[in-house]
């Protein structure tokens, strides 16, 4: 194996010869971009191959490309890109044809190849060869299929490959309504560039705007202008994924954007109407329908009263086909949307009155939950929003909004200590989150004592789960050191250092704390490195080179060489490659 490493590199000789001599790299520039290609070239010839070797191989000639380019700008030198950038690029594309051979039905790794191609060469004739290509071993990645079609469209501007395309993708994926959606979309666009060159015709202002190329097509049918093929690519999907409403919901988000559709959106409507009688969301889309239309001042939508006399007909109707979780949250939300075309005390109290109706009867979501309190804080007295507040956290006691809300809301009306004494009380009701107890340890820097926050903290520390007691841990120590009492902050450390389940982040922010002495202790520092390296030495390159950098900066090498010995004794194979590298790399630097 060696020896084709070393034939490879030898192949690079003229290459990295010419950077040096060219000035853009010195010397020993130059032998660490050998090493790097030395240690790629070896993980590509390994028995058991990853495909992630050959991509990061491909990064990092890619980011060094850029580095060339920039440093040939810096110092105008614009020679030798033959011998240069053209290996470089000649090794990229290499190392893309053997990843895509050897994987070829790994899609990251086309469009991997693709956004290089599209990126650094800029040829547009081969990037539709490679689209072709991975498409004709990959079928079942709609995104791929997708991606080729809108480079057809917006690059090489072809408006029939794009639509070959996407029907191709169709026929093997039948199901998948994003590229059912993007062909509707397309035909849509077609005809919306088309009728806005013959407006701009008619103005006299073609000359003025630019239009994509497949827009400058005069053969084209009254049927195509009036959005039949669009209509037709509507049924067939709705044939082929029959009652999808999702799918055939998707369709109208889309046809609105297109203000000349009305009637085929209308035809839509009509044919969901019949299809899927009983789906609340067609309600709910209708009733959108009618409040856009009157938001836009579209001709006939009538006034705000008829309006809403429209839209209650539409849920009586949704409500009188089924009451479920689901038709209370299109009910609330219709009814909302009306409040915000004329809120004002009336309509608001009316809304209000909606919510604690569906609350009683129906099925109210944590959503309206949470909007319903917001919005008594402001028409309610402190009193009853503090009762809504325990109802809604009766009602949703793992809701992180809520909690939080009432908490500080607590603490304005009642005070901290009320705020403190709920939260205590209520540990066994509620999930524990790290957002609920930084309001609860925020209220404590401001109201409770050193005592009340401590005893807060150990609550946090010994009986939140493990993931979150960590975090808790970072915090207590943070704040005991904000007292500026150092002893308690080492006491703290060294009883809360025996404890499981902690980060990284423990041990740095007490070694900061030990720097940031007047007189830094270093055997301390030293200790705090030692435990570290106990805790992640197994599982944390940086953990190790902390602690080297830290002995190399006092002055004790033989103590840096002891580390290096350590962490390749501690460190699995996979990152023992990563360690080396790096105490190379910083070695060199320092």
């Amino acid at each position: 194996m060696g020896e084709y490493v070393q034939q490879t590199l030898e192949e690079m000789t003229n290459e990295v010869q010419q950077l040096e001599h060219a000035g853009l790299f010195d010397h020993s520039e130059v032998k660490k971009i050998v090493s790097r290609r030395k240690l790629f070239e070896y993980k590509l010839r390994r028995r058991v191959k990853d495909k992630q070797d050959y991509l990061m191989y491909v990064k990092y000639e890619t980011k060094l490309l850029e580095l060339i380019w920039l440093r040939r700008k810096t110092k105008g030198y614009n020679d030798k890109k033959v011998e240069i950038e053209g290996a470089i690029l000649q090794r990229i594309n290499k190392l893309f044809r053997l990843a895509c051979r050897n994987w070829p039905q790994a899609s990251e790794l086309w469009e991997s190849r693709i956004h290089f191609v599209k990126k650094v060469e800029k040829n547009r004739t081969q990037v539709s060869s490679l689209y072709t290509r991975a498409l004709q071993v990959i079928t079942n990645v709609p995104s791929l299929w997708l991606s080729a079609a809108k480079f057809e469209l917006e690059v090489i501007s072809s408006v029939e490959s794009a639509r070959h395309i996407l029907l191709k993708g169709i026929s093997f994926n039948k199901n998948s309504a994003v590229l059912w959606h993007e062909l509707f979309r397309l035909e849509l666009l077609y005809v919306h560039q088309i009728k806005r060159r013959n407006v701009l015709k008619k103005e006299g202002l073609l000359k003025k705007v630019s239009l994509p190329r497949y827009a400058h097509n005069d053969s084209v049918s009254k049927e195509v202008l009036q959005g039949k093929v669009a209509q037709t690519v509507f049924k067939h999907a709705m044939i082929e994924n029959p009652g999808s409403v999702n799918l055939a919901a998707g369709f109208i988000h889309i046809v609105k954007l297109f203000k000349w559709a009305t009637d085929l959106e209308t035809e839509m409507f009509d044919f969901m109407f019949e299809s899927f009688p009983e789906q609340p969301q067609l309600y709910e889309l209708k009733c959108t329908r009618l409040i856009q239309a009157f938001e836009a001042k579209a001709p006939g939508c009538g006034t705000l009263p008829t309006l809403q006399k429209q839209c209650d007909v539409l849920l009586k109707q949704m409500m009188a086909v089924e009451r479920s979780e689901q038709t209370w949250d299109v009910f609330l939300n219709i009814n909302y949307r009306l409040l915000q075309l004329s809120p004002c005390p009336t309509t608001t109290q009316k809304f209000l009155l909606l919510l604690a109706f569906v609350e009683r009867f129906g099925s109210l979501s944590e959503f309206w939950m949470i909007l319903w309190v917001k919005i008594y804080q402001y028409y309610a007295d402190g009193d009853l929003t503090l009762e809504l507040f325990s109802k809604g956290v009766q009602l949703f006691p793992q809701s992180e909004d809520l909690w939080c809300n009432y908490l500080l809301y607590l603490a304005d009306k009642k005070g901290c200590e009320a705020a403190r004494n709920l939260f205590i009380n209520t540990r066994k009701v509620r999930k524990d989150t790290l957002r609920v107890w930084e309001v609860v340890l925020s209220l404590s820097a401001n109201a409770y004592t050193d005592i009340q926050s401590a005893a807060l903290y150990e609550i946090g520390v010994g009986e939140c789960e493990e993931s979150l007691a960590a975090i808790l841990k970072e915090k207590y120590l943070d704040w005991m050191y904000l007292l500026r009492d150092i002893n308690k902050t080492r006491a703290l450390y060294k009883r809360l250092r025996r404890t499981v389940g902690l980060r990284e982040q423990f041990f740095k922010q007490y070694i900061d704390i030990e720097n940031s002495q007047c007189e830094v202790d270093s055997e301390k520092i030293r200790a705090a490195h030692v435990h570290l390296t106990q805790e992640f030495g197994t599982k944390s390159v940086d953990v190790w080179l902390d602690a080297m950098a830290w002995e190399q900066a006092q002055g004790d090498l033989s103590r840096v060489s002891v580390l290096f010995s350590q962490a390749k004794k501690s460190l699995p194979d996979n990152l023992i490659g990563e360690f080396l590298r790096q105490s190379t790399t910083n070695s060199g630097t320092n």
